[in-house]
């Protein structure tokens, strides 16, 4: 099994844990609080927290901090550095946090004005102020992950992530009824400090425990400029959300949460497979160079688990949504509507994917600029498709999983021509084939709820489908498998 395919499995694995434990979070929050003012109101504040989370954490860090770190410890700089990028990190999270929790009346209108005059916009602005200050925890915990990466520490970082949400389930259901919205608060805050202990324990092993360097260095300047660059180029799926949360405010009540559900579904393999191939293609980068094989194995791998992961998503989503959040406050309707948001969005999945492996070859190669304006693109393209969509064609849910797969299409295909690098693999239609073989399994299968707990099976049948086609990467996983038995 090569370098790359070992360590995003790795950093699968731990992200896997933390999104089932996420699933159970999201549970706890569906059962104790259902689709209502309060959630829709935390749903807004936590958004843009949650935003930098994700990207900071699945890569906007590493993308900015491992091309410098890995060159500063070929000259035994490489402490120095730390200390410097540890500062600024510090230094501009803390200040965000700040500055939102100030702020955070004019942020909520900013992100989702048709809520004003409801009740859940107070609930946004009581949220948005305490929520805000988790942005310090959040990079804290980016510059661990990415420094732990390239010492060849995977799974640490992504496992930490499941403590956060552990503590958040912890809290909130025992403080739900007695503490209401502020079970919540402490939820993020004590969780953010949770995911941050296996970092520094590490981090302290392995000697990269480091004080914050106030420095204006040329090393330090072009580390933040290249942060500030990838922070918006690496975020085009979290910045398509936030164009979704804007265009449902000025629908009924509820709808937010309904669809803050949907999207914590079909993020799931990007967050899941291709986060984890960008990451570990920038670490292995960093210290052994050959990017452009980097990328070629990378995109093979994006399409082999893309492909079926939204196939089962659209197959399956009225199935899942019922078993994970159908119980307490949510009801019938609700999973109705979540299950369509989740059918549509499922088309989105793959080129979300393919974008963060384009995406990452350039943070590679040192252009995070040409990230950035393929975020421009993406933003662009899903705010015009989801407006024109839910105004003027008047498709109602639809329109938001037509605006994030209208802007992903439109993002890999900026990316493809900038980068000049194929975008389809050799084992494409290898992959195709097996994608429909695992679509009859689950047509074949048992109906209710139970296909959910047959999805290890219609995976087995995908790759045992590739394996008879002789598809390489497919082999390499098999025979690690058996070798791991014998």
């Amino acid at each position: 099994m090569s370098e790359l395919l070992r360590g995003s499995a790795l950093l699968s694995l731990g992200t896997l844990l933390s999104r089932i434990l996420g699933y159970v979070r999201d549970a706890v929050v569906a059962y104790a609080f259902g689709a209502t003012p309060l959630t829709d109101g935390f749903f807004v504040a936590y958004r843009l927290p949650n935003l930098f989370r994700r990207v900071l954490g699945e890569g906007a860090v590493n993308a900015a901090l491992l091309p410098l770190y890995g060159e500063a410890l070929k000259k035994n700089e490489g402490e120095r550095f730390l200390a410097e990028a540890f500062f600024w990190l510090s230094f501009l999270s803390a200040l965000t946090g700040a500055l939102g929790s100030l702020f955070a009346e004019q942020l909520v209108l900013l992100l989702a004005p048709g809520l004003k005059g409801k009740e859940s916009f107070q609930y946004a602005v009581f949220f948005t102020r305490y929520v805000f200050p988790y942005l310090f925890l959040v990079a804290l915990y980016a510059a661990g992950s990415g420094a732990l990466m390239v010492k060849g520490r995977f799974f640490v970082p992504s496992v930490s992530q499941a403590l956060f949400n552990l503590t958040f389930i912890t809290v909130t259901a025992l403080g739900a009824e007695g503490l209401g919205p502020w079970s919540l608060v402490l939820g993020v805050l004590l969780g953010g400090v949770a995911q941050n202990l296996p970092n520094f324990l590490l981090g302290l092993k392995e000697g990269l425990v480091v004080l914050p360097r106030p420095s204006w260095s040329p090393r330090a300047r072009l580390f933040l400029k290249r942060l500030l660059t990838v922070l918006g180029s690496f975020s085009a799926g979290q910045l398509s959300l936030l164009v979704d949360t804007f265009l449902a405010s000025f629908l009924r009540e509820g709808f937010i949460s309904v669809l803050y559900y949907a999207s914590r579904l079909y993020t799931l393999p990007v967050s899941l497979f291709s986060v984890g191939l960008g990451s570990a293609m920038l670490a292995l980068s960093a210290r052994t160079g050959g990017v452009r094989e980097r990328f070629l194995e990378a995109l093979s791998l994006s399409w082999a688990l893309a492909l079926p992961a939204a196939t089962g998503l659209f197959l399956l989503a009225e199935e899942i949504v019922k078993l994970l959040f159908g119980r307490g406050a949510f009801g019938p309707e609700e999973v109705s509507l979540t299950a369509r948001l989740v059918r549509f969005y499922a088309f989105s999945v793959p080129f979300f994917s393919l974008q963060h492996v384009f995406k990452s070859y350039f943070y590679a190669k040192g252009k995070p600029g040409e990230a950035l304006r393929a975020t421009v693109v993406t933003v662009l393209t899903d705010a015009l498709v989801a407006s024109s969509a839910l105004f003027v064609f008047k498709l109602g849910v639809y329109a938001f999983p037509a605006g994030a797969t209208a802007g992903a299409v439109a993002g890999v295909a900026f990316l493809k021509l900038r980068a000049g690098l194929p975008l389809m693999p050799p084992a494409l239609f290898k992959y195709l084939l097996a994608t429909a073989a695992m679509s009859a399994a689950v047509f074949l299968s048992p109906q209710g709820s139970v296909r959910v707990f047959l999805i290890p099976v219609y995976a087995a049948v995908y790759f045992l489908f590739l394996a008879l086609l002789k598809e390489r990467a497919s082999l390499s996983v098999i025979s690690k498998i058996r070798a791991g038995k014998e």
